[in-house]
């Protein structure tokens, strides 16, 4: 499914810049950059996005000071999604036949 955003031209961006050896391998070394293009955002609210990106780029150093927070990350990242049934309707059983007709019993509500 693809949703689409009107961000009115506001993104705000994490750029991961790996140093790559001329022989084109990744030494394990990165640079972290923020780069943001706000059209039309108040000064409060840039900020505050500015400080999510912030704390993007502290989880991405932190995990590489912190074994236990990159395990902590992955096992979050390899969780699957909950799914919430809540609003799917209920299977329904069967509770009756009568020659043709079929009297169906619903025991779940549907939450709206």
């Amino acid at each position: 499914m693809t949703i689409n955003y009107n961000n009115r031209g506001n993104q705000f961006f994490i750029e991961i810049v790996p140093n790559i050896t001329d022989k084109g391998k990744f030494t394990g070394e990165y640079y972290l950059q923020i780069s943001a293009r706000k059209t039309n955002i108040d000064k409060e609210s840039y900020e505050k996005l500015e400080q999510i990106c912030q704390l993007g780029c502290a989880a991405l150093s932190l995990m590489e000071q912190e074994e236990e927070f990159k395990e902590n990350l992955i096992d979050y990242m390899m969780s699957p999604p909950e799914i919430d049934n809540d609003n799917e309707p209920a299977k329904p059983t069967i509770k009756d036949i009568t020659e043709n007709v079929i009297t169906l019993e619903f025991n779940k509500e549907i939450k709206h």
